[in-house]
């Protein structure tokens, strides 16, 4: 009886592997200068497969950009368990995923550069309504991670308790990651990866400074 569990687990893997494959053409294609507008076209020559083998796992342009924005986010969001693990409050924890946002950042700008591309370009041209739908509903449980986390600090006393959860997230987040994204755009392709970690870390700490 377990064969063909097996062998069905490992056609879920694969499955999955080849959508992950798809999502990182989709973030090379977005950061390299010199492409042109995203495509299907550009995202099966950079992954060497066929459209039908894009079709196979996205009914669209729309529907696999919005996947790959949701995998960035589960990449972020997986990076920084390890710094959140160690966090002594709900204060911590919140300012901890931030702040390793910024250390991501200064590895992996390519990670950013997508969700400025999604944030500002791709949301307001090319994304079709069924696919923002999904989108919304994925932000909105990441979102209510970060908010049940937010009221966990007011709990232990950490995090003041005349603060609005949903409207306080949504600020630290814009802030930080706004300023992660405004640092890749001013220098383009030669970010500066110790200015990045100083400017976050300020952030960061006037945040604390506010929550406390």
């Amino acid at each position: 009886m377990s064969a063909p569990v097996q062998a069905t687990d490992r056609w879920a893997e694969f499955r999955q592997s080849q959508r992950e494959e798809f999502a990182d053409s989709i973030i090379a294609a977005v950061s390299d200068p010199h492409a042109g507008a995203l495509s299907v076209t550009e995202i099966v020559n950079r992954t060497g497969t066929s459209r039908k083998t894009f079709y196979k796992y996205f009914d669209s342009l729309s529907a696999a950009v919005v996947y790959t924005e949701k995998s960035v986010l589960r990449r972020l969001s997986d990076h920084a368990e390890a710094a959140v693990a160690i966090a002594a409050s709900g204060r911590e924890r919140l300012l901890a995923v931030l702040e390793d946002n910024g250390r991501v950042a200064t590895k992996s700008p390519e990670l950013f550069r997508f969700i400025s591309f999604f944030d500002y370009t791709f949301r307001y041209t090319g994304i079709e309504e069924a696919d923002q739908r999904a989108f919304d509903s994925a932000m909105r449980i990441l979102y209510a991670d970060a908010i049940d986390i937010f009221r966990a600090g007011q709990d232990d006393g950490s995090i003041r308790s005349d603060l609005e959860p949903e409207v306080t997230v949504a600020a630290i987040s814009g802030a930080v990651i706004g300023l992660v994204q405004r640092h890749l755009a001013i220098t383009s392709s030669s970010p500066n990866p110790q200015a990045l970690l100083d400017m976050t870390a300020l952030e960061i700490a006037a945040w604390r400074a506010f929550l406390s």
